[in-house]
């Protein structure tokens, strides 16, 4: 009787053990998102501030419609347990727009580079050893650094102002090193793939 609540207890703690093992408490990730919202919020804000200028000098300054490559993005987690995890990530995001006066032959550009820091909480809903469908939010600040060139003139501009992404969507697929995709909104944007390796 002894020797079968041994072997019971024995055999419980190896398999606990086994598990520990299997659980990776760290994970890191790179991901690209597609930045729309931030793309079109920053445009009609420069747009409406174009149209002021315009007034104020009648001057006609028209700006092409840009192009970004997207936001990139790096981060790390903690898993605290097999369900939450918490971490940091970095995102980055450049778009350059054509500037061009009517009826003259001046020209410029706008470069807009945006740097993200972000506080992360993930939850996942299920989890197994290959599929994590999960959701997550993140909070932080973006630093937009502008440089205007116009007619050999140029001018730059800092500011700072809060941060938010929420991905309620998550999947990712794989064991040590896995895919993923997430849905959501926010200043990375509406939707993001990329990488994960656990270790």
């Amino acid at each position: 009787m002894k020797n079968s609540i041994l072997t019971v207890i024995f055999a419980l703690g190896f398999l606990g053990a086994v598990k520990a093992q299997n659980f990776k408490k760290h994970e890191i990730n790179i991901a690209y998102s597609d930045g729309t919202p931030l793309v079109l919020s920053k445009g009609l804000g420069e747009a409406l501030g174009a149209a002021i200028i315009n007034a104020a000098t009648d001057a006609q300054v028209k700006e092409s419609n840009g192009t970004t490559i997207g936001v990139f993005n790096a981060g790390y987690r903690f898993n605290v347990n097999e369900r939450f995890a918490v971490g940091g990530d970095l995102a980055y995001l450049r778009n350059t727009k054509l500037l061009s006066e009517s009826g003259s032959t001046k020209q410029g550009k706008r470069v807009s580079n945006y740097a993200m820091v972000f506080g992360t909480g993930e939850y996942s809903y299920v989890k197994t050893k290959l599929i994590n469908f999960y959701g997550s939010a993140s909070v932080g600040v973006i630093a937009d650094n502008t440089k205007e060139t116009f007619d050999g003139k140029s001018q730059s501009n800092n500011q700072y102002a809060f941060a938010y992404q929420i991905n309620p969507l998550g999947l990712s697929v794989g064991k040590s090193l896995a895919g993923f995709v997430e849905l959501g909104y926010g200043y990375k944007g509406f939707a993001s793939i990329g990488l994960k390796y656990r270790f």
